[in-house]
């Protein structure tokens, strides 16, 4: 993050109550990265960021509901722009995203943490409906992923 610039957080992070993800999983650690990528995407203002980590019925409920699939996904954005701040909601399919990360090369961890990476480049303002900017996207999520990796150790 520069310095002098002015980003306050609040994040939370919910799992659904039948779910397991792994036990060195920590909510502060999603709340390190939702900053870090903030700050590195240039974000300013008060931001709210709400995660919450579901089930296959409950990702499907959510993309039927607002998106009129009802086949599972493995996120789903809301972004709210309000006046006195910024951010969304974001939900993670689990089952998805474990089945998903050793497709592209990731532990089930990073999977989890990149999915996060990816609802917060759509909470700022990004979009992935096309295959470049999808290409685009998928290229600033590693970017800021490895960024920072190397900025936690």
């Amino acid at each position: 993050m520069t310095s002098g610039s002015e980003l306050s957080l609040d994040c939370s992070v919910h799992l659904a109550d039948s779910l397991e993800v792994p036990s060195d999983l920590e909510a502060e650690s999603i709340e390190s990265l939702v900053h870090f990528a903030l700050g590195l995407e240039g974000q300013q203002g008060h931001w709210i960021v709400n995660i919450a980590l579901v089930d296959e019925d409950e990702i499907s409920r959510l993309h039927d509901r607002f998106l009129g699939d009802s086949a599972p996904t493995d996120i789903i954005t809301f972004p709210h722009d309000e006046q006195n701040w910024h951010g969304g909601d974001i939900a993670i399919c689990v089952p998805v995203a474990a089945e998903q990360g050793p497709e592209h090369g990731k532990t089930f961890i990073e999977e989890l943490l990149f999915l996060v990476l990816h609802g917060l480049l759509h909470l700022s303002g990004r979009s992935d409906d096309t295959a470049e900017r999808r290409a685009d996207m998928l290229g600033r999520q590693q970017v800021v992923y490895d960024a920072w990796l190397a900025a936690s150790r």
